[in-house]
This record gives structure tokens, C-alpha cells and sequence, in this order.
């Protein structure tokens, strides 16, 4: 219901404003050249430019399915202002030839002329600023007859205003250039869910030694494939060495199977975005959805940075997916647990308002929870030097890397974990101090080099980057 009542404000708005702006105009430039002259006037082109008022409705009520109806909306209240500052600022009109009455589209085209007096408001054209944001909503969806129908239709929409002499060349170039611009600053990148349709079924993996992160974002990816009627599974990547048993245990109860093979499978990753954490083959990967820093220009590779990859596919799929109070709370959870329950340095200002926004009806107590779910590291366990273990592929290098969560009392066995590295290459330890809210970072590569904060540094969002600039 919301995104129809915005269609019709739309439609009200750019309305509006076209006719307020004529009274504000004196001494408009005349507009033409002689390439305009050489264009031929066609009356039965008069039927495209009034089946434009048509796709006005159409093309956004389409769009509500898909997640370019925002962009759509965005792009054509900011296309429609700048359109009538420079209306106001460089009036504009043309000269019509007379045009005799001898047929339904001549009678039509006197009408549209008859209407459309004085001539103002030529330079752009809001016939084809909007018929070129109706083409760019619609370009990477996949084949299908709306997608073609919209482009063919707002196509010739766009040749009727010089065919029927409504306006000049250049009218439309600038109405180009304005939609294009103001189009690709609102377009950000997101996941086209449609694609994975050609696909028999589709499998979600998450990142070995998985935590809650992955585990909740794989399920939640899960039931948004499920409301598009996708077909898909969730697989794990077999391990006992795995972070958040008892916060998973306690919250979530999901199904998945073990993964085994790739074979004659197409999987979207989860919380990591290098198929060598999970299934090991890249061919078969066809999306990525993760938090942690990655370049991928592949189309559904998505990298944004949110405190958790929940917290992407919530900012991904919020406006065609309605989130029940229920997958919040995983989200919040999730939150707590890639923050190291809202310590780390990736529990910044906006995922502080992200936090505080999905917690406004579920009241989640962050330092109970922490109570009851915070592990620092079993430091007598002979793995506890793989803690959180995860390998990262680093100018084309293997890195492998772990953390452990320390208090000031575990300071003793550090020493120890620090000699490891002289037997290993190209790893990454972490050595957190929850007491004094340190991070010490030991990279081993020909020496060990080490860094310092005076914070609890996020491994994915800052320390990785560093240490590849060290690569």
C-alpha cells in the first residue's frame, strides 16, 4: 500500500511542478537546428508519446516487485527538480509548424499542441527523462516480456517527441545525461534475486568454522528464497571447532545438510566472499553476500560494511522482504556476536542506528546477553591456537589466520602462541584483550611483524586490509 500511494504522489508531483514552473518563465530561448529540421514529422507517433501517461502507472507498479522501485522513486523526484530549476533558469521554447486536421493522429497531435500552449518547458524533456528511468529500472532484470515490453515502449516514446515535434535533439540528450547521472548515484549495487531463478535449486553455504553470523544469514537468505519461490538448501561445512554453539543452540533451529561436493551445484556464499573457505571451487559459485571487504564487479557479488552480513541482507531485502519480529531478533543477535557484543571496532555509528532501530520493539538487553553467551577462548584445549580460524586469499596468497578472546588472566599463555609462529608462514594471529579492550595483531611472513590498538580491531574490516598492504 505504501508504494502505491508514493506512485500516486509521483504522478501528482511532477504534475504539479510542470505547470507551477510555466509561471515563472519570461523570454524563453528558442530552441532547433538544422538536424531538427532534416527530422520528419510522423503524427502516428502521436500514439507512443500519449501512451507515456500510460507507463507512468505501469512502470512503477511493476517495480514494486523488484528492488529498483526506491531507485525509480529517488531518481525521479531529483530528475524532476533539477528539470525545473533549469526550467526556471533557461526558459525554453520551440516553433511549431501548423499542423492541418486531415486524420485521428493530426487531430490528436493539434490536441497535444492545444494542451501543451505556450510552449514552455522544453529543455529537458520530462517525456524522456522518465521514459530513460523507466528503461534503466528495468535493463538488468532478466529476459521477460515486461522487461522488453518497457524498453521497446519507452524507446519510441522517446523518438515520438521529435517525430511529432513536441521537441528538439537536444531536449533529449540533456534528459539523458540528467536521468543517467541521477540514476546511477541512487542505483547501488544490490542482490537481483530474479537471476538465481534459472538455476533448479540453489545452495547456501557459509564460511567453515561458521558462527552465528553465518548461520543466521544463511537461514534468513533462506527463507527470502523461499517467499520468491526458489528453491534452495542450506550446507554446512562440517566442524567441531565452531564459535557461538550455545547462542545458535538456544535461538535458532535450522535444517541443513553436510556439504560434500560442487558437482552439478550452484551455491551462494554467506559471510565470506572466496569459495576457498567453503566448497573450494569458484566456478559454481553464482552470489556472494558478505560484510567483509572484498572487489568483485560479477553481478549479485555484494560487499557492504554493516556490522554483520544479517545486517546486509536486511539492508539488501527490507523493501521486498517483510522481516518478522522473529528474524530481527537474529539480526540483533548476530550484531552481537560479529561485535564481540557491541565492543569491536565494526559496531560503528550507522550499525549503532541499525541496532537501535531493530531493537525498538524486541527490547534485547545486549549486557545480559553478553552475560550469558560471551566465551573468551579455552586456553587448555590443544585447538586454541586455531580458534576462529579462517584463510583469505591476499594478492593472490594464501593467508590463514586466527584469534583468540583473552582476559588479562590469559596473558601468560600468550608467549606461548607467539612461538607458534615461528614454524608457520604467511599466518595472521590475533590476540584479543577483553579487560583492557586491546587487539595485538602478530603477522608472520619472512618476520613477524606486529601491530597495536588501543580498541578491539575488526579482523575483517580493518586488520586483513592491513596486513595486504603489507603483501
Amino acid at each position: 500500500m505504501k508504494k502505491k500511494i508514493l506512485i500516486v504522489f509521483l504522478v501528482v508531483f511532477q504534475s504539479l511542478t510542470y505547470l507551477i514552473v510555466k509561471q515563472f518563465q519570461t523570454n524563453p530561448h528558442v530552441l532547433g537546428s538544422f538536424l531538427d529540421d532534416k527530422i520528419i514529422f510522423i503524427p502516428q507517433f502521436v500514439y507512443f508519446y500519449i501512451f507515456w501517461y500510460f507507463l507512468l502507472f505501469y512502470v512503477p507498479f511493476y517495480l514494486i516487485k523488484t528492488d529498483k522501485f526506491y531507485t525509480y522513486f529517488k531518481s525521479n523526484i531529483t530528475s524532476i527538480i533539477i528539470a525545473c530549476i533549469i526550467f526556471i533558469i533557461y526558459p525554453t521554447t520551440i516553433i511549431r509548424d501548423t499542423v492541418i486536421t486531415s486524420n485521428i493522429s493530426t487531430y490528436l497531435v493539434n490536441l497535444i499542441y492545444k494542451i501543451d500552449t505556450p510552449v514552455l518547458n522544453c529543455l529537458p524533456s520530462i517525456h524522456c527523462i522518465l521514459s530513460f528511468l523507466f528503461i534503466f529500472s528495468v535493463m538488468k532484470e532478466k529476459k521477460s516480456f515486461n522487461k522488453y515490453f518497457i524498453i521497446i515502449s519507452s524507446t519510441l516514446v522517446i523518438l515520438s517527441t521529435v517525430f511529432i515535434k513536441q521537441h528538439v535533439i537536444i531536449d533529449i540528450v540533456l534528459a539523458f545525461f540528467i536521468s543517467y547521472i541521477v540514476f546511477k548515484i541512487f542505483d547501488k549495487k544490490t542482490f537481483n534475486i530474479e537471476i538465481l531463478k534459472q538455476y533448479k535449486k540453489i545452495y547456501i553455504v557459509s564460511h567453515k568454522n561458521y558462527d552465528a553470523d553465518s548461520i543466521i544469514s544463511s537461514y534468513l537468505f533462506s527463507n527470502i528464497l523461499n517467499k520468491h519461490n526458489i528453491k534452495n538448501e542450506i550446507l554446512i561445512i562440517k566442524s567441531d571447532n565452531y564459535e557461538d554453539k550455545k547462542l545458535l543452540n538456544d535461538h535458532l533451529k535450522y535444517k541443513y545438510k553436510e556439504f560434500t561436493n560442487s558437482k552439478n551445484k550452484y551455491f551462494v556464499l554467506l559471510d565470506h566472499n572466496n569459495s576457498i573457505q567453503s566448497i573450494k571451487d569458484d566456478s559454481r559459485v553464482v552470489g556472494v553476500i558478505d560484510h567483509h571487504y572484498f572487489i568483485n564487479e560479477k553481478e549479485n557479488f555484494i560487499y557492504k560494511n554493516y556490522s554483520s552480513t544479517a545486517v546486509v541482507l536486511y539492508m539488501l531485502f527490507k523493501n521486498i522482504y517483510k522481516f518478522n519480529k522473529y528474524e530481527k531478533k537474529l539480526i540483533l543477535l548476530s550484531i552481537l556476536s560479529d561485535t564481540a557484543f557491541l565492543k569491536s571496532t565494526r559496531y560503528s555509528f550507522k550499525n549503532k542506528l541499525i541496532f537501535h532501530y531493530l531493537n525498538k520493539n524486541i527490547k534485547l538487553n545486549a549486557f545480559k546477553y553478553e552475560n550469558k553467551y560471551f566465551e573468551k577462548t579455552n586456553f587448555s584445549k590443544k585447538s586454541a591456537f586455531n580458534s576462529n580460524y579462517k584463510e583469505y586469499i591476499l594478492n593472490n596468497t594464501l593467508i590463514q589466520s586466527s584469534y583468540v578472546k583473552a582476559y588479562e588472566s590469559d596473558l601468560k599463555y600468550k608467549p606461548e602462541f607467539i612461538k607458534k609462529l615461528d614454524k608457520l608462514n604467511n599466518y595472521l594471529f590475533i590476540w584479543y584483550d577483553f579487560t583492557n579492550k586491546k587487539t595485538e595483531v602478530y603477522f608472520k611472513k619472512d618476520k613477524i611483524y606486529k601491530l597495536k590498538y588501543n580498541k578491539i580491531r575488526s579482523r575483517g574490516k580493518k586488520i586483513v586490509k592491513k596486513i595486504e598492504k603489507l603483501m
